[in-house]
């Protein structure tokens, strides 16, 4: 590695702040782009020592940078998680600790204004380009105020596809500097994805009923040994215990399934985390050309992992 900025990390959440990569006036500001996924386990990577998934490219970004274990999400929930993320603030701060469809812009919006990564980044000079799921209070509708040009409406392979024509036609000696967040909903949607939900097909959108279609398929061309043996070992705190036991059949009570369908979810989660979207985003800053970037991954629930790397 050539060189490293150092990457400030706000006390609460992820955010980048300007000054990790907008350096002096009279030096060479790094791009950056931004990887994230929802949902992916801390452990669900290759270089954890996980033999249950495949992430060569992440794996490969984890050998060539540097991974941080020791670090945790500022909420468990969606928004407020990624709220604290892009802003560097509690979602406390303004009233929230859920998630919110409706939330108050009065609160929402001063506050992105000023603190949210996008706007440090974009007065410092760079184009601030957001892809992928605006999962913000107001983000929907407001992402300009957190500073940020929305690209697509695509949250599934949308931001790869998105970043590979970005990075394509980048002209470094050119181009401002850019920072390019890519915000991928999967593995989130396995969630809806065990073909021994009640939901399915029924109640289910047509992707995830055409996700959940495509697992069943894959599993019927595996015979029994092959599928067992990509089936990872149950967690060690999967039982319920004490106030939390009525946890296990809360909602539609599609989790009180039998040893058989836990095994088949489990199944499916390992098989939907993978990096095969991601590649497509890092492979074109590899051949012949310098970006002068920093690229840094993380999911934003359940831990994260996350490598600058130049």
């Amino acid at each position: 590695m050539k060189k490293f900025a150092s990457v400030v990390l706000y006390g609460c959440g992820i955010s980048l702040f300007a000054s990790s990569c907008v350096q002096k006036a009279e030096e060479k500001k790094l791009n950056v782009l931004f990887i994230m996924t929802d949902q992916q386990r801390y452990d669900m990577l290759g270089c954890a020592g996980n033999r249950y998934v495949s992430t060569p490219s992440l794996d490969r970004l984890a050998e060539n940078g540097v991974r941080f274990e020791h670090n945790y999400c500022a909420n468990p929930v969606s928004m407020p998680s990624r709220f604290a993320m892009a802003t560097g603030r509690y979602a406390g701060e303004i009233g929230y600790t859920n998630n919110s469809t409706k939330p108050d812009t009065l609160r929402v919006l001063p506050v992105a204004r000023e603190s949210s990564v996008g706007n440090l980044f974009r007065n410092a000079g760079y184009q601030t380009v957001y892809s992928g799921y605006p999962g913000f209070y107001c983000g929907r509708t407001h992402m300009e105020e957190y500073g940020f040009t929305q690209n697509g409406t695509d949250y599934y392979e949308g931001p790869a596809d998105f970043a590979e024509n970005f990075l394509a036609g980048y002209n470094p000696a050119q181009d401002e500097p850019f920072f390019l967040y890519l915000s991928f909903m999967n593995p989130h949607d396995i969630c809806y994805g065990a073909g021994f939900d009640p939901r399915f097909p029924d109640e289910l959108r047509p992707h995830q009923i055409a996700a959940t279609q495509k697992y069943i398929d894959l599993r019927k061309t595996l015979s029994d040994e092959e599928y067992r043996a990509q089936i990872p070992p149950v967690p060690a705190n999967v039982e319920p215990n004490g106030t939390y036991a009525e946890m296990k059949a809360i909602g539609s009570g599609s989790r009180d399934w039998t040893e058989e369908q836990w095994d088949f979810y489990r199944w499916m989660y390992c098989r939907g985390t993978t990096d095969r979207t991601y590649p497509g985003c890092v492979g074109k800053l590899r051949p012949g050309r310098s970006y002068d970037c920093c690229l840094y991954f993380r999911s934003w629930r359940n831990g994260t992992v996350s490598w600058p790397c130049f």
